[in-house]
């Protein structure tokens, strides 16, 4: 991962931790990150580099097709999310 990427990613995960363990896990996504700035971040940034890997190395386009967020969930603990640490593609 890139500097910059696992510094943003360090920031994102301690304010999560730390709002999470003020309040619980019913905290909205506004207390933790801004959703619009990362959503640009991914669109300018991430989403151009992954681009160019596969480019790169496989000779061909992709595009961005999803997008996870979670807003809110209609029974508290209701929703599974599974982060992978590993590479998974390029």
């Amino acid at each position: 991962m890139r500097v910059d990427a696992e510094r943003n990613r360090g920031r994102i995960v301690e304010a999560a931790q730390a709002a999470f363990a003020g309040r619980g896990l019913d905290v909205p996504l506004e207390d933790v990150a801004d959703l619009p700035a990362a959503l640009k971040r991914i669109d300018d940034v991430a989403f151009p580099y992954e681009l160019a890997q596969v480019r790169a190395r496989m000779g061909v386009d992709t595009i961005l097709a999803k997008i996870l967020v979670i807003e809110a969930e209609w029974q508290p603990g209701r929703t599974t999310v599974v982060l992978v640490r590993e590479p998974v593609g390029i």
